[in-house]
């Protein structure tokens, strides 16, 4: 446990630094640019992830799971090679298409010629990445934690600091942003392969890519279905409210992913740990259980901490013209919060090798949300958008769950999880009443927080021995700590 947990701080450093370029130049972009140039970057991200998926059509989630098959190096090397070079024939069967659809792509989304330009860019930056991504997980299976941060720290600072020359220095707007993405994912892509690549890439199997797309085919419905609730709410707001609606709605979304980054990628080091446990069901379930108590308690904290404050930081980190994206930063945090639930509960489905189910869910739910947009995005706007988002993320929840008590059983404690979710909306509502009194609103949120999190401590959320075991983890973290200060 003590060893998942320092590959789960590890991981999630990187997993932050990787996702964190957009957040930390959030205040340029909101002083930068107008909220319709916001909206139109936003749905340029809305391509980049269609692309994202089609890319290596997902073999590199594939990879981690057929890594697992055998302990022999030669065949380990020969998956890494396999899904190395698909990677590389499908990005340049899907990037020549991209350029020569560019026209009608541009017209769909942006709805402006300069639209084209922005296409290609963004192509070609997602082709970049998609390698990056495979050689990613080689650096998490071979458990080299500090290189993946490290790699990811690199990103970051060059990432940063293009694009505020190109975007602040030389006022390229958009395209500054796409031309240093692509500058920046560059030079990663290259240090990756200098960590990674030696003989091993070199082998090619045509029965391990069969392999490892019978696992990541499954998948891509269930990213486009992914893609469809978490992004299509950008295209219903263009249609319905225009691009400055898109750029407020998607500040708030900004924000809200917060928590994904802070919850959900520290348990890119728990997909290993899970799957090596598969010989071991009862141990296994136990710690797919406990976690998700565990990432519940801290999700929902981070959800109050992020939700209850964000007037106040929007307010002093962006043009007054999008202060109003705070009012849908709950609703779109509680989405965040479900859908971590999700993917916690899913690896049931991953260790069955039952993603069928998966898929099935992901597309009703995706059906939903469709349906909740046409009918609330036209009346409502941006909180129509953000109730689609919630009632379809709740909807995936509950069916994979269904689907989990049938497949592969795992005892979850379904009424510690009601509980705390309702002291979580309570102490909200009860916080947007201090922004009534602005003097006093920031001391009165705190005190609210800190109360949520007494109360979770003192009730029987966590059992005694739970809570013995983390103090002693950060006395003894303290205490290595002041040693190395000595």
């Amino acid at each position: 446990m003590r060893q998942l947990l320092k590959d789960m701080s590890i991981y999630g450093l990187g997993g932050v630094l990787s996702r964190t370029v957009q957040l930390l130049l959030l205040p340029v972009y909101t002083r930068v640019l107008a909220p319709a140039d916001y909206g139109c970057l936003e749905l340029v991200y809305l391509v980049a992830n269609i692309l994202a998926i089609l890319y290596g059509l997902m073999i590199s989630t594939g990879y981690i799971r057929v890594y697992y098959d055998s302990k022999e190096p030669a065949y380990r090397d020969r998956v890494l090679g396999s899904a190395f070079w698909f990677t590389t024939a499908s990005t340049a069967i899907f990037f020549t298409l991209s350029f020569a659809s560019a026209s009608s792509i541009s017209e769909l989304v942006f709805g402006f010629d300069d639209g084209i330009t922005l296409v290609m860019l963004v192509t070609l930056s997602t082709g970049i990445t998609a390698h990056s991504r495979v050689l990613y997980n080689v650096l998490m299976v071979r458990e080299q934690a500090r290189s993946y941060v490290g790699v990811n720290l690199i990103t970051l600072l060059l990432t940063m600091g293009i694009t505020i020359y190109f975007v602040v220095g030389l006022k390229w707007g958009v395209k500054g942003v796409l031309l240093a993405q692509i500058s920046g994912y560059s030079i990663e892509l290259i240090v990756l392969a200098a960590l990674v690549v030696r003989r091993s890439i070199l082998s090619f199997s045509f029965g391990h890519v069969r392999e490892m797309l019978a696992f990541s085919m499954p998948l891509i419905p269930l990213q486009i279905a992914s893609f469809v609730i978490a992004l299509s709410d950008r295209f219903f707001l263009k249609e319905y409210s225009g691009l400055s609606d898109v750029g407020l709605y998607s500040l708030g979304y900004k924000f809200a992913s917060v928590l994904p980054i802070l919850t959900i990628e520290p348990f890119k080091a728990f997909s290993p740990r899970i799957f090596s446990l598969i010989d071991r069901p009862d141990e296994c379930k136990k710690m797919i259980a406990d976690f998700t108590r565990y990432y519940l308690a801290v999700s929902l904290t981070l959800a109050l901490a992020i939700s209850m404050f964000s007037r106040e930081v929007i307010a002093v980190m962006s043009d007054e013209s999008f202060h109003d994206s705070y009012r849908v930063i709950y609703i779109l945090c509680a989405s965040q919060v479900l859908l971590g639930v999700y993917n916690l509960s899913r690896y049931a489905n991953n260790i069955v090798k039952k993603n069928w189910i998966i898929m099935l869910s992901w597309i009703l739910a995706s059906i939903l949300n469709v349906g909740l947009n046409l009918l609330l995005v036209p009346r409502y706007g941006m909180y129509g958008a953000a109730i689609s988002s919630v009632t379809a993320y709740a909807a995936l929840v509950v069916a994979n769950l269904y689907a989990t008590r049938r497949i592969y059983p795992i005892h979850f404690s379904y009424s510690r999880l009601v509980q705390i979710s309702l002291l979580a909306v309570g102490v909200f509502a009860l916080s947007t009443l201090a922004d009534r009194e602005a003097a006093l609103s920031i001391p009165i949120k705190a005190t609210l927080l800190a109360v949520f999190v007494v109360v979770v401590l003192k009730t029987r959320y966590f059992d005694e021995d739970e809570i013995r075991k983390a103090k002693r983890l950060i006395l003894r973290h303290e205490s290595s700590g002041s040693q190395m200060g000595r």
